[in-house]
């Protein structure tokens, strides 16, 4: 046991202390500092004419929601919010400049995206609306089933989903909730972010052993085949975790000095409404940052496979990054289920909040599982068989065999 802690303790002080580390951080980081605090920075104009700052713009609505946090979005609300919104002049068509709008309109601002959102409306048409709480659930009711003959849904998940949205609580409390929000907005891109330098970072820890020639020493030695390989497994394991860990407490981190961390325990479908299933707004993200662990965990053991399979660190580095680049690109129509399904549980896809609150199941064993419920258990069994299939490779590599 001694031994295999030297081992873990020297293969991960030896990814960590790599040059790579440290370049690959210091331009990653940086993008991620910036797509959280992008929402604040610069001017807002229209017509080529500064209007206001975007932070000062920030400020205001947040001042706003704050004094709408606590109400519950009941018919006297939504009366409220169209009583504002009707004394700006219909036949303006860029209505949010109009001093109508500024005075009684925008403190409702966020109630009337809500109701666009839940009910899934266009602007015109919310304008237009008669606000009315009931017919508002009956919009949403029917625009969740349209989305659920999209997906291509099977009766038994409609049912499933149906009885989440029977779970929901009507009608919700409002919360100011822009932390968590920008969390949520974000993930996409704080999880790309994170698998292109767990990726470069491990792409030649197997390759450099065969480039260096080192292979010889290792394979000879006595824990060379077999105690050597898992602790360069268990290492990656930790680095990628490290990585993962580090992104996720600086968004966190400026997340909530920006934008506050109030409305954790509001409810998710203030800030996703097509999705059914019970959940609060702070739970959703924890969840979300949960997955991008988890997919930094399978993304690295797969790197090493490759990296052990290929000899080659540019040539692992280039396949793996060039599928996540094409997988940006590349989508599957929702018709052919199975393959789309499969496709949104890949890793550098599966970091969107679209996959991971994707309203398609998957049943075993009589029961139904979301997809964040699901996938962990798939990545740990995808994982495994490709650390042990790295194991293969590496146990039974000759080096006379170059």
């Amino acid at each position: 046991m001694d031994n295999f802690k030297t081992l873990y303790g020297y293969e991960l002080k030896k990814i960590i202390r790599r040059k790579i580390v440290l370049v690959t951080a210091a331009i990653m980081l940086p993008i991620v500092i910036f797509t959280v605090i992008a929402a604040l920075l610069g001017d807002y104009y229209a017509n080529g004419v500064k209007i206001d700052t975007h932070y000062h713009m920030f400020q205001t609505d947040k001042e706003y929601q704050q004094r709408l946090s606590g109400r519950s979005i009941d018919q006297s609300l939504l009366e409220e919010m169209k009583a504002g919104y009707d004394k700006i002049p219909s036949d303006v068509e860029a209505y949010t400049l109009t001093k109508e709008y500024e005075a009684y309109a925008r403190p409702y601002s966020a109630i009337f995206q809500f109701v666009r959102n839940t009910a899934n409306m266009t602007v015109s048409e919310v304008r237009q609306w008669a606000a009315d709480e009931e017919d508002m659930h009956a919009m949403r009711q029917r625009m969740l089933e349209e989305t659920r003959e999209e997906l291509r849904l099977t009766q038994g998940e409609k049912v499933f989903w149906q009885e989440q949205e029977d779970n929901l609580e009507w009608p919700m409390t409002f919360v100011y909730k822009d932390g968590y929000w920008q969390l949520f907005d974000c993930m996409n891109t704080i999880g790309l972010m994170m698998l292109i330098m767990i990726t470069v970072c491990l792409s030649s820890v197997f390759a450099e052993e065969h480039a260096k020639r080192t292979d010889q020493l290792i394979l000879c030695s006595r824990y060379g085949r077999h105690k050597a390989y898992w602790a360069k497994i268990l290492a990656e394991i930790s680095f990628s975790l490290l990585v993962s860990i580090v992104y996720i407490v600086l968004a966190f981190g400026l997340a909530f000095a920006l934008y506050g961390a109030d409305g954790f325990s509001g409810a998710f479908q203030l800030m996703y409404t097509n999705y059914s299933y019970p959940l609060s707004v702070g739970e959703a993200v924890l969840i979300s940052y949960s997955m991008l662990m988890i997919a930094g965990v399978l993304t690295g053991i797969f790197v090493m496979m490759l990296s052990e399979l290929l000899h080659s660190g540019i040539g692992t580095l280039a396949l793996v990054v060039g599928m996540i680049i094409l997988l940006l690109f590349f989508n599957i129509p929702e018709q052919y289920r199975a393959a789309s399904q499969l496709l949104s549980y890949i890793p550098s896809e599966f970091v969107a909040v679209w996959s991971i609150f994707s309203s398609r199941t998957v049943s075993l064993a009589g029961r139904t599982f979301t997809a964040w419920q699901a996938v962990p258990i798939l990545y740990i069994l995808a994982g495994g068989i490709f650390a042990v299939a790295g194991k293969r490779v590496y146990a039974n590599y000759q080096v006379s065999g170059r």
